[in-house]
């Protein structure tokens, strides 16, 4: 099935063909940050994981977003043996946040509430979501990716998982965690938009 505007992964270009591997493809582990980096402790701090953690466990938390490309990684949502569900995510857009804003995302504890909001005058996106504090400041955005999962949430709380300063960058600022219900049969990550090409 052809997909207009559909671009294949490099070393993936073959849409009909299942890829395996042991390993992370290229495409993904060159997005993995790496043991040589000098920044690596500071940035594995940053996300919450410890140096040794997994290629894939630091590229779900990371998002292994690289500039000048749209690839993004995202953990599936986990249920919870409630039925609710839990999706961890960096907050999007920081760089382009207040001064005040940079200087709250700082002074945020692990666990505090925060809020999300629509930002229906988006001129990107009328879905967009925004993440602010309790006090309504603007510390970012939900990743577009989780758009259509929390606007079909019937509930849905967000709390602080880790809060860094500015010496991390501002990719890495603000991790959260989502806990969501939803009504019963939705499946995220389907529907328009997310049909698979083959």
């Amino acid at each position: 099935m052809a997909v207009e505007g559909f671009r294949t992964l490099p070393g993936l270009s073959d849409t009909m063909h299942r890829y395996t591997s042991e390993r992370l493809f290229p495409i993904f582990a060159e997005r993995v940050i790496s043991s040589r980096r000098p920044d690596r402790q500071i940035s594995m701090e940053a996300l919450g994981l410890t140096v040794g953690a997994a290629p894939f466990e630091v590229l779900q938390r990371s998002g292994g977003r690289r500039v000048g490309d749209e690839i993004e990684v995202l953990p599936a949502p986990i249920a919870d043996s409630d039925g609710a569900l839990t999706v961890d995510f960096l907050v999007h857009g920081v760089r382009y946040q207040t001064l005040e804003a940079q200087a709250r995302i700082s002074q945020l504890e692990l666990g505090e509430l925060l809020r999300v909001v629509p930002e229906t005058d988006n001129e990107w996106d009328s879905r967009a979501l925004l993440v602010t504090d309790c006090d309504e400041v603007c510390l970012g955005y939900v990743p577009g990716p989780l758009l259509d999962l929390l606007h079909s949430a019937e509930s849905c709380s967000v709390s602080v998982l880790r809060a860094n300063g500015p010496e991390v960058g501002y990719h890495f600022r603000l991790l959260v965690r989502a806990r969501l219900r939803v009504p019963a049969g939705y499946q995220p990550f389907s529907g328009p938009g997310w049909e698979t090409v083959a």
